[in-house]
Order: structure tokens, then C-alpha cells, then sequence
């Protein structure tokens, strides 16, 4: 049986100030990304970092569950990937109204609460992007809109909240968001797809440390850099992302030894496996 819909009646579903949404929408599908219409899944993603690398990480996926599950693979599916930016949050209407299996890949941007006095002297909270340790909050919109009915601004610590969250709650019927988390056997709790990456790949971003440097893609750095905050590593180190990207990709050896090779970070992983099923 074949449904019909007509795309000018998505605009219902963009309530009062969202309607502005909804025109942004229509604007890049019509510039951008039309096929996202004929696509049976997506992967929304925010910028060049995950556009290089998410056929790689995709396929290491699909190898990884290979042996384990009985589904098709991801690089085998009519899947779309799309790059939204911070956006990701202004397609959910569409992608309810096309019920299309989605997957938002996105950085939980950790902010900290600070109590500040205006020049009119009225006491003002402003948020500053921070170490993860010190996070109090998320600065991610498309978070924030994804848990707004969740309660999540009533909770003492929505950062501590958002991080301690279940996969099961992650899901909001066809859609499924994804964002930094510790390593199941790890502790450190990153802010973004570089640190997560570096924190898991210390090994491998050190076996090819003159190559990073030579490539482009990091700064030079001693050994000592990155032995715990990586954070600040990847804030003061990552060179140009896209190069960093990119220089994964040539450096990667599947077949080599533990250091050769590089992993897809958990909360990638675990999303790609919830869009992997059918």
C-alpha cells in the first residue's frame, strides 16, 4: 500500500516561532538534500568531522556485528546521510511526518551555569562552555529540544542527567539521538567527537604521531599532552578537523595491531547498531 502526503502540511506540525523552522527546512531540501525523500533511513551529523569518517565508522560496525547478528548490513541499507550543523532539532517534525528511521549524531557541548551581575546590576545566569568535568549543562539545541518534555531543566544537573540517561531514552518513537558518553569500560565523559575519539584512540593518535603533525591534522605535542585531559588536548591540538578526519582515515590499518587501527567511540556505536536493525 502506497501512502501520499503533502509536504506543504508539514507546516502544521511547526507550533507559533517554530514556523520560521519549518521554511529553513524546505530551503535545504530544495538547495541540498532532496533524496532524503526516497531514503529508508538517516543519519543526521554535524559537520565535516562525521561526514568523512561515518562510511568508515559504518563499516566497522557492520564488520564488528558481523558474526553476532543476523541483520543486513548498514553500508548495505538505502541510508542518507545529511549535514545539519546544530539544526538537527528543526528536521524531527519531518522526519515524523515522513516516519523515517533517524539517527542524530551530535556533541553534548559542555556548559557551566555562572551567576553574573549586568551593568544595570540585576543578577543574570549566562552559560560558558567548559571542561566536562565542570559541566552543569548542555549548550546543544538539538539536545534540549529532544528531552523538553523529559523534565530535563528541572533536574539539579541536566549535564550529569543527559550523561546518565539510558539507551531506551534516547529513542522517541522513529527517531533515536546520540551523544557523548563514557566508554563502557572507561570514565571520561567528553564534549565533543574529537575528545571522545582521542580519549579511546590515545594509542593510535600516538603510533602515528609524526604523521597527525605532518598531515596537518594536530599540532605538535609531547607524549604528556594527552595522558588524561583530552579535552583541552583536543581543544588546543586539533589543527583543522577536516584534515584531522581525514588523516584517520589514511592512517587506519584494519589488519595491523591494536595501535594501527582506530574504534568508533560508544555513543556512535550504539546508535549505529539501534539503526543498523530493521
Amino acid at each position: 500500500m502506497i501512502y501520499t502526503k503533502s509536504f506543504n502540511s508539514l507546516i502544521s506540525q511547526y507550533d507559533g516561532d517554530e514556523q520560521e523552522g519549518f521554511r529553513f527546512v524546505k530551503k535545504y531540501l530544495t538547495i541540498n538534500r532532496s533524496e532524503l525523500f526516497f531514503a529508508d533511513k538517516v543519519i543526521c551529523i554535524e559537520g565535516d568531522t562525521e561526514r568523512i569518517l561515518m562510511p568508515m565508522m559504518m563499516h566497522k560496525i557492520d564488520k564488528k556485528a558481523h558474526s553476532s547478528r543476523n541483520v543486513i548490513p548498514l553500508l548495505s541499507q538505502n541510508i542518507s546521510i545529511i549535514e545539519v550543523g546544530a539544526y538537527s532539532h528543526l528536521f524531527m517534525p519531518l522526519f515524523s511526518f515522513l516516519g523515517t528511521k533517524v539517527l542524530l549524531i551530535t556533541d553534548i557541548d559542555s556548559v557551566k551555569a555562572e551567576k553574573k551581575i549586568d551593568e544595570k546590576g540585576v543578577e543574570k545566569t549566562v552559560y560558558k562552555s567548559c571542561h566536562p568535568d565542570e559541566g552543569t549543562h548542555t549548550s546543544n539545541a538539538s539536545i534540549k529540544h529532544f528531552f523538553k518534555d523529559a523534565g530535563l531543566d528541572n533536574t539539579t544537573n541536566p549535564f550529569k542527567s543527559l550523561v546518565e540517561k539510558l539507551p531506551d531514552d534516547k529513542i522517541k518513537d522513529n527517531i533515536r539521538i546520540a551523544y557523548q558518553i563514557p566508554e563502557p569500560d572507561g570514565t571520561y565523559q567528553a564534549s565533543s567527537f574529537e575528545d571522545a575519539f582521542i580519549s579511546l584512540n590515545k594509542n593510535f593518535i600516538l603510533k602515528h604521531q609524526d604523521g597527525l603533525n605532518a598531515y596537518g591534522a594536530l599540532k605538535n605535542f609531547k607524549d604528556e599532552d594527552i595522558s588524561s585531559d583530552y579535552y583541552n588536548f583536543a581543544l588546543n591540538k586539533v589543527a583543522k578537523k577536516s584534515s584531522f578526519a581525514s588523516s584517520l582515515l589514511y592512517f587506519d590499518n584494519e589488519v595491523g595491531t591494536n595501535d594501527e587501527t582506530w574504534l568508533v567511540p560508544h555513543y556512535i556505536e550504539e546508535g549505529l547498531l539501534w539503526l543498523q536493525l530493521i
